[in-house]
């Protein structure tokens, strides 16, 4: 396993596996002139080896801030960190930017939500994935541009030779996808954060491109946090769920335990919209009232209490702490 040097041994959980990623009470926060805005309110979160953690949540929930915060990627002059996020023993919140440039890619891979954006506009798609093999590994050239071509036709791309040598405006949005994939995952990470991969694509391409998610998972066991709006994607690929709700997790436990006997309101709530979009029966459809808040102006109490079915007084007035109910964590005073 291509792990950080450390002389911390990972903590082994009670399924055997070693820890790989713990988040300890990460507050993030963005300066802005009238003041900084949290993003991110004390999550607390591990990651172990080979396995997949979904994490879902409206937008606004901090889902996306949260897959940016672990590699560092926000723009250090307007962000505050609190917190650790340590890989394998070590402090990621610690590192400089040298440290930093060596976990991005070869320890860490990420996936964005729109490769276009992602990629680089100018650089032929064979060339990005060549420049990251030869920044990191000592892979001769040749060597290189041979691995990538192989790579690229691994996740499914025709005619891999030929699209070494496109432009990214010149592939469609699934390939395009498929590309940004090969990238995160061409240097053999112990880590992908997927963030809304498939968020861009239409339905047929997202199948494909979960397909290959799952794929990917099996084959290379990379450990991966899928990051989604969506249930039932998260539902189909990870092994453990974390639902986020403004910045917070409010609820986090194995895949059943969360699907089939969800704690949270909210939970619940996320459950009954995505069971009625699956069915297509819209009278099985029950949107959340209301929208997530501005982060710069949070509820008291419970963040979720203006919204939540079954609000009462302590929800508007006390702070709920993650507490352990059925042998998963939830942030909801029903169980404290």
């Amino acid at each position: 396993m291509n792990a950080l040097e450390t002389s911390d041994t990972p903590p082994v959980t009670s399924t055997g596996t070693a820890e790989l990623l713990r988040i300890e009470d990460l507050h993030v926060s963005f300066r802005t002139d009238s003041g900084n805005v949290p993003a991110l309110r004390g999550v607390t979160l591990a990651v172990r080896e080979h396995e997949t953690v979904g994490i879902v949540g409206e937008s606004g929930s901090g889902k996306s801030a949260l897959g940016l915060s672990l590699l560092r990627l926000h723009n250090p002059r307007h962000t505050e960190y609190r917190g650790a996020i340590r890989l394998n023993g070590r402090d990621i919140l610690s590192f400089n930017e040298t440290e930093l440039n060596g976990v991005r890619g070869k320890e860490m891979g990420i996936i964005f939500q729109e490769p276009m954006s992602a990629l680089n506009p100018v650089m032929r798609v064979g060339d990005q994935i060549i420049e990251a093999l030869l920044l990191h590994t000592d892979m001769p050239k040749q060597t290189a541009y041979a691995f990538a071509e192989e790579r690229l036709a691994a996740v499914g791309i025709p005619d891999a030779p030929a699209r070494m040598r496109s432009y990214p405006h010149e592939l469609s949005g699934g390939m395009r996808q498929r590309v940004m994939i090969t990238l995160a995952t061409v240097l053999n990470p112990s880590l992908l954060v997927a963030d809304e991969p498939t968020t861009a694509l239409d339905v047929t391409v997202q199948r494909q491109v979960m397909e290959l998610m799952k794929r990917i998972k099996q084959e290379f066991r990379i450990a991966t946090i899928f990051i989604s709006h969506d249930l039932g994607l998260i539902s189909d690929i990870a092994d453990r769920i974390a639902v986020m709700y403004l910045g917070e997790v409010v609820e986090h436990g194995d895949k059943q335990d969360v699907i089939e006997a969800a704690k949270h309101p909210y939970t619940s709530a996320l459950l009954r919209l995505s069971r009625g979009l699956s069915s297509g029966d819209r009278s099985e459809l029950k949107p959340i009232t209301g929208s997530v808040p501005s982060p710069r102006n949070i509820p008291s109490g419970c963040a979720f209490h203006p919204r939540c079915e079954r609000v009462f007084d302590r929800c508007r007035t006390e702070h709920p702490e993650l507490c352990e109910v059925d042998g998963r964590k939830v942030r909801c005073h029903l169980y404290t």
